[in-house]
């Protein structure tokens, strides 16, 4: 069939209104085919307007007609959900849930979201009022970490014996970062880490060949000051041995150094 000229761009004669209402109807993919015919119909597929009216009247229209669309005998066109679990499209736990009876839009489920709802405004009236009368009680978290800080001040009470024994002031025993099963180990760290310093510094007073009785002196009038005034057992347990300087200090006294 021969066609004229005149008669092939009949098309683009058309006003750009009644062509723009024209691919309303077209999905995106027909428009992005549109756009290869021709520049005047790629501007008109491309158009704002036609875009805005598709999103707000043309897809409803469509959904909605897709929905509740019916028979000649007035049934209902679109599937259930039992149709769809024969079918196939649903299945596993679509399928549980169906059998159920919550799945999305059954009586359970619509109860369960207004059951959720009406818990969830409960509680934000609960804190504004709270807020308001300025008695809002601490969060959940907080009163869970209280009772377990107290928890475990207990445990470490017990396990200590309810004192606080320690060469000098226990920092961890009031911290409620550090766990009160540990404190036992911290202490006794603590004790081996003084004995070992004491010791160091009077092996290298001996070896250095200073007076060491003037030096010993001095530490005590210093550093060692709070150590002496805990009592001997605190000394004993904290100062290190001091059997060698005895010797040497009895060699000198009966001459035999």
């Amino acid at each position: 069939m021969y066609i004229e000229p005149r008669a092939r761009g009949s098309l683009l004669n058309v006003p750009p209104e009644i062509l723009l209402r024209l691919l309303s109807f077209l999905d995106l993919p027909d428009l992005f085919s549109i756009t290869k015919v021709s520049h005047y119909l790629r501007t008109l597929a491309s158009d704002p307007i036609l875009h805005t009216e598709r999103l707000r009247i043309i897809a409803p229209s469509r959904v909605n007609h897709s929905l509740f669309r019916r028979g000649p005998k007035g049934e209902l066109l679109r599937p259930t959900v039992e149709d769809l679990v024969r079918q196939g499209v649903m299945k596993y736990l679509g399928l549980r849930g169906w059998r159920e009876g919550v799945y999305l839009g059954s009586t359970v489920f619509v109860k369960q979201y207004g059951l959720y709802v009406y818990l969830q405004r409960r509680s934000a009236s609960r804190a504004i009022m709270s807020v308001q009368l300025g008695v809002l009680p601490p969060p959940n978290h907080q009163k869970r970490s209280r009772s377990r800080r107290q928890r475990e001040t207990s445990e470490g009470t017990q396990a200590g014996g309810g004192k606080m024994p320690g060469p000098y002031p226990d920092v961890e025993f009031f911290s409620p970062a550090i766990s009160r099963r540990l404190l036992p180990a911290i202490r006794e760290l603590k004790w081996c880490l003084r004995r070992d310093q004491l010791a160091k510094t009077t092996r290298l007073a001996v070896g250095s060949g200073v007076d060491v009785d003037s030096h010993l002196s001095k530490w005590m009038e210093g550093t060692g000051y709070g150590i002496v005034e805990d009592g001997e057992r605190v000394r004993l347990a904290v100062c290190p041995g001091v059997g060698r300087i005895v010797r040497f200090y009895e060699g000198l006294g009966t001459g035999t150094q």
